[in-house]
């Protein structure tokens, strides 16, 4: 389930790197300070939970280009639990979506190449230092294409429509 929150002003909080996002955010608790910053600063004022029959727990702002997923620890570590809701909330995905409404938004993760509505995926592997770890191109319904770099602790990902202008990108931890 999607939780949407108001907006926020935020002036103070800056663009951080990837290299910091995945550093303090990615991949931690949502009690760690620093997590229940950050989402105080995008405007979730809601404790990350999972509900009884649904492990996740999606925070989407409405002021900044990101949606954050949060998890079940115990659903991580394949824990077999009848209910969740009683490990801790584990930041697993930082998502910026490419479309006209989202990118009106102001950017707070400083990718390696700015996201524009039109950008494609020459540009995105023209500006990568290296080439993808995996190149996906699923044929099926949607027809879409995956680049995927995976950067130490974490993957970045970069997700086409059909005609590879991007779609979104995610930023996915690989600790569990």
């Amino acid at each position: 389930r999607r939780h949407s929150f108001p907006t926020r002003r935020s002036s103070d909080l800056n663009m951080i790197t990837l290299e910091e996002f995945t550093r303090l955010y990615l991949s931690q608790n949502s009690d760690n300070p620093l997590v229940a910053e950050l989402l105080l600063k995008i405007g979730c004022e809601t404790k990350p939970h999972a509900k009884r029959d649904e492990p996740d727990f999606f925070a989407d702002s409405a002021e900044f280009q990101i949606e954050l997923l949060f998890e079940d620890e115990d659903y991580l570590k394949k824990i077999k639990k009848k209910y969740w809701g009683t490990a801790p909330m584990i930041l697993t995905t930082a998502t910026i979506e490419v479309s006209r409404e989202k990118l009106s938004r102001t950017p707070l993760i400083k990718l390696p190449i700015e996201i524009s509505f039109n950008l494609g995926r020459p540009d995105i592997l023209a500006t990568m230092k290296t080439k993808p770890s995996n190149s996906i191109k699923y044929s099926d319904v949607d027809k879409y294409r995956n680049d995927i770099w995976n950067l130490g602790g974490y993957r970045l990902v970069y997700i086409y429509q059909k005609d590879e202008t991007l779609k979104r990108v995610q930023i996915i931890s690989t600790k569990y």
